[in-house]
């Protein structure tokens, strides 16, 4: 019975099966179908385009040779060297006789040196009657384009005009008259004599050209301007004062088609005519709508006859599968299963006994590391830095274990990031640096000097396949040299291919060790008596890694000679940051990059005056303190409207402005500053620094685009570029020996050298992110996911997460940015709250102490006596000592926040006792009243 019901079950499902392939067959094709017969008909389009230039090159070539035919001839010759009645009728009937030969030839005419025409055949519309000229309608047409242009191209070769409209006394004649000019420029007694010219009635042709059932066609010129269109209200656009442009169809695409000789895109083909003329020709064929669904209706006739036999023999099919595989498929499923089951557990076994293994190691190697830097005997010395090479040995292994075991689960991820490459170079460098010198091996780096100085992409994983690679070539190079060259091989828009080439003189692999590289657990040697360790992972997780980031790897070795290892992965770069500049260089056994460092003696400087346009008050603190420490007047305004009435009231030398902000924007407060300041210098602050996001403020105006979290070397670019600026010598201070601040998440010494503040600074800037952010729970909760409030809200928080350098909260709130349709934006968001929350907690626990150390703090009582005696010295101008101010900073610290505190300082610093008084007034209304 169960066997029975088994079979039942089978069937069904087979037959479900085959049904549903059937529809899904279908479904696809007929879906996808306008998609195949785009590919197909757009490829039979670029066939078209060049049959229609062909025909385009075979008119040209019919009127040129009519004209070089005439001026070859030998009545043309007389005529030229003796102007006598008799050789004038005879050309001017030849004339006659040639323009009655073509009913679109509109004119053939002679005019002389001096612009005078001299002989004219036309006739007035397309295959009207062809007539002479009588000497009196003759004119002088010495400064039109057509005879000028000429006469300055080499004697005796064919020139063509554009393709425009036919003008009379200024004006385009009506109804238009599309017309091109072939002209020759005669050559009489080795200088210019005059030119030879047909008008051409190009409507036909045009008409022609531009006819297809399949396909509407376009004809722009080289910039873009339309003319001729199958929307004919939009023919001859340069002629209208609405000018229909090519970038109004095809956006972006239009370069595209204007740069190349043959474009072809997802939806049209563009070809460039062979006409030498002062501006090219495109023909653009797109596809017409009715084509695709005509042939769609045809194709589903089509389909329904076939589904329905398929239908019928799959029936047939699936029943008799059924009776004969149900068993077997039983079978099949449970070894399935099994095997499922049993790869699962070692996965999960792998990774947690290299998770188990790597928690005392990594105490191991730096309990190693500590005793290091302790006073040691040289053997003592000798022995723990093997103890540490053997850890470390070990600790790769158990890396390799665990990558392996994410790559059998199909969770080996690529993380993208900025990075600079030079720093992985750096590293890889440092790494091995002991171990080369104690061989004895040279390790040379060449780089390739175009690459981009930042760089997007998984500097870890690209990191770990160096360490890989280098650390083979390390192994089994006794002796000679290791490179490692790196060079670009293309470079578009904002992607960037390199190609990496680790090439060492070591022992090298025979050609049958070099098939089993890339399989796990295999080695170049196997025995049990071989003299180098490893897991036989490396290379097959490097592959893995490499293929994640499309690009692939290759192996070339010779037996005791050596192997050279090449590798290709994509990234991508950011532009206005600079480029790499690395030689090849020597220098006892290790190598130096020639970059030049800047003289940390030195302190920039710069002369002008700053508007500041900035929401956060975080962000505004770290850019007003880094911006006055070079030693500029800034004011701060908090979105794009206060921008707009501050430029309205006062000039400022630069302006730098945020881009999302309540109120108004950056974007449209830029668009309205420039429609009365186009000088200014606007310089966008955003964390957002996509492609699309620089196209944009470049077109609202701005100058430049800086990302978040800022650095401030390009900040010192942007300014000596549009200030006045100087390097001066900076005081040095010994440095006193500081207690270490911890806390989670933060590393404060790099946060200081980040932003160039004193580190009591950025104790008060994590206070202000502390309160900025300590219902980030509850206001991200009540905020729907994907809506431009909670873009908003990460936006921000990834800006002032990236100027604090808190690294795994800007990590988290860049992916979530950028990966917000993705399906686990929810889960990042709690894992963003969670890391926050932990921040928050360290920083509420370590931080208040560390600022309050010796300050001075008073209570109510003595606060409140201290404003009123302040504000009595304003008001009498008594001199007011600096410590008096310090001492109400300190006490208001906690109870004001720090913007309108710094406001309160920077007026005191800067005599503005009004200002200060007004400050001073509000600060005691909103405590005491």
């Amino acid at each position: 019975m169960k066997s029975q019901i088994s079979k039942i079950k089978i069937f069904n499902l087979l037959f479900i099966f085959s049904i549903g392939l059937i529809i899904s067959f279908i479904s696809v094709d007929i879906f996808y179908f306008s998609k195949q017969t785009k590919e197909r008909t757009l490829k039979n389009a670029i066939e078209k385009s060049k049959e229609r230039d062909h025909v385009f090159e075979l008119l040209l070539d019919s009127h040129k040779n009519i004209l070089k035919s005439v001026s070859e001839s030998k009545i043309f010759e007389s005529y030229l060297s003796s102007d006598n009645q008799e050789n004038k009728n005879q050309i001017k009937d030849l004339f006659l006789a040639l323009v009655k030969t073509d009913p679109n030839l509109m004119q053939l005419r002679f005019i002389d040196n001096m612009g005078y025409e001299q002989i004219r055949a036309e006739r007035a519309e397309i295959a009207s009657e062809a007539k002479l000229v009588e000497n009196e309608s003759l004119q002088n047409k010495n400064r039109r384009d057509y005879f000028t242009s000429p006469k300055n191209e080499r004697l005796g070769e064919i020139w063509y005009s554009d393709i425009d409209l036919n003008e009379e006394n200024g004006e385009v004649e009506s109804p238009y008259k599309s017309t091109l000019r072939i002209i020759l420029p005669i050559k009489k007694e080795e200088s210019f004599g005059g030119i030879l010219i047909i008008n051409y009635f190009m409507k036909e042709k045009l008409n022609e050209l531009l006819s297809s059932e399949i396909f509407e066609i376009i004809l722009s010129d080289s910039s873009g301007y339309i003319l001729r269109h199958f929307n004919q209200s939009k023919n001859w656009s340069f002629y209208q004062d609405m000018k229909y442009n090519l970038k109004d169809e095809f956006g972006l695409l239009s370069k595209s088609i204007l740069e190349k000789e043959l474009f072809v895109s997802n939806d049209f083909v563009s070809k460039k005519l062979s006409i030498n003329t002062n501006h090219k020709y495109f023909l653009i064929f797109k596809l017409k709508e009715s084509y695709l669904s005509a042939q769609k209706e045809e194709k589903i006739a089509e389909y329904f006859v076939v589904a329905l036999i398929v239908f019928f023999i799959s029936a047939i099919f699936s029943f008799i599968l059924s009776r004969i595989f149900s068993n077997l498929i039983n079978d099949i499923k449970l070894a399935k299963e099994e095997a499922e089951r049993a790869n699962r557990s070692k996965s999960k076994f792998l990774a947690n006994m290299s998770h188990e293994i790597r928690t005392p190691l990594n105490g191991l190697i730096g309990l190693t590391d500590l005793i290091l830097d302790t006073e040691l005997s040289k053997k003592q010395h000798e022995y723990l830095l093997k103890s540490r090479s053997s850890s470390k040995a070990l600790l790769n292994i158990i890396n390799d274990i665990l990558d392996y075991s994410k790559m059998e689960a199909g969770k080996l991820n690529i993380d993208k990031h900025e990075f600079r490459l030079q720093e992985l170079l750096d590293n890889v460098n440092n790494l091995f640096g002991y171990k080369l010198d104690e061989k004895n091996v040279e390790l040379i780096f060449k780089v390739d000097e175009n690459i981009p100085l930042v760089l997007k992409g998984d500097s870890l994983r690209i990191m770990q396949i160096l360490n890989n690679l280098v650390g083979n070539a390390v192994k089994f190079t006794e002796n000679g040299t290791i490179k490692v060259a790196i060079k670009q091989i293309s470079k578009a828009l904002s992607d960037i291919e390199l190609e990496f080439c680790i090439e060492d003189t070591g022992i090298g692999i025979s050609k049958e060790n070099i098939k089993k590289l890339f399989s796990a657990f295999e080695q170049g040697d196997n025995s049990n008596t071989r003299k180098y360790g490893g897991t036989g992972l490396g290379l097959m997780i490097c592959r893995q890694i490499i293929t994640l980031m499309e690009g692939e790897i290759f192996i070339t070795s010779t037996k005791d000679l050596g192997t050279k290892v090449t590798f290709t992965i994509k990234l991508q770069f950011l532009d206005d940051i600079g480029h790499l500049s690395m030689d090849e260089k020597r220098i006892n056994n290790k190598y130096i990059l020639a970059v030049e460092e800047k003289d940390k003696s030195l302190l920039f400087q710069a002369k002008g005056k700053v508007l500041l346009v900035e929401d956060n008050e975080i962000n505004q603190i770290v850019a007003l303190k880094n911006l006055e420490k070079y030693g500029l007047d800034v004011e701060i305004v908090s979105n794009g409207l206060e921008a707009l009435n501050k430029t309205k009231e006062s000039k400022y030398d630069i302006i730098f402005m945020d881009l999302q902000m309540p109120i108004m924007d950056g974007f449209e407060a830029t668009k309205r500053i420039r429609k009365r300041d186009i000088t200014t210098p606007i310089i966008a602050l955003s964390a957002a620094v996509l492609d699309k996001d620089k196209e944009l403020t470049s077109e609202v105006g701005m100058n430049n685009h800086l990302a978040k979290p800022i650095i401030w070397e390009e900040v010192e670019k942007v300014l000596s570029k549009y200030l006045k600026t100087k390097m001066i010598k900076k005081e040095e201070h010994k440095k006193e020996e500081k207690k270490d601040v911890l806390i989670e998440g933060l590393n404060i010494e790099k946060t200081v050298e980040f932003l160039g503040l004193e580190e009591q600074e950025i104790l008060k800037l994590l206070l202000n992110f502390s309160k900025t952010y300590s219902n980030i729970r509850i206001e991200l909760e009540k905020l729907e996911i994907k809506s431009n409030e909670f873009l908003s809200y990460i936006h921000k928080l990834r800006g002032v997460s990236g100027n604090l350098q808190i690294q795994e909260v800007y990590n988290l709130s860049s992916y979530i940015e950028e990966n917000i349709t993705s399906t686990d934006v929810n889960e990042k968001t709690n894992k963003l709250i969670n890391e926050i929350e932990i921040i928050l907690k360290s920083i509420e626990i370590n931080v208040p102490s560390l600022i309050i150390g010796n300050k001075s703090i008073l209570k109510n009582d003595d606060l409140e006596e201290l404003l009123n005696s302040l504000l009595y010295d304003i008001e009498n101008f008594n001199f007011i000592k600096k410590e008096r101010v310090e001492t109400l900073y300190n006490s208001l610290e906690n109870k004001i926040e720090l913007k309108l505190l710094e406001e309160m300082h920077r007026s005191f610093e800067t005599n503005d006792y009004e200002k200060l008084e007004e400050i001073l007034k509000n600060i005691k209304r909103r405590i005491y009243e």
